[in-house]
């Protein structure tokens, strides 16, 4: 292996990091924003059946 392929393929692996980076971050953030829906929702039905219970 020659060090041109190695700084080739070294770039080429930042680039699919950096690549995997940006998708990870879109991924947590979409779970993030769904977590709090499902808190909302959850607290929401937890209100309405407790208001049936009385």
């Amino acid at each position: 292996m020659s060090g041109l392929d190695f700084i080739y393929s070294d770039s080429m692996v930042t680039a699919f990091l950096a690549v995997l980076h940006f998708k990870l971050n879109d991924i947590v953030h979409l779970m993030s924003r769904n977590q709090r829906n499902i808190h909302s929702s959850a607290w929401t039905a937890l209100q309405t059946s407790s208001r049936l219970k009385s």
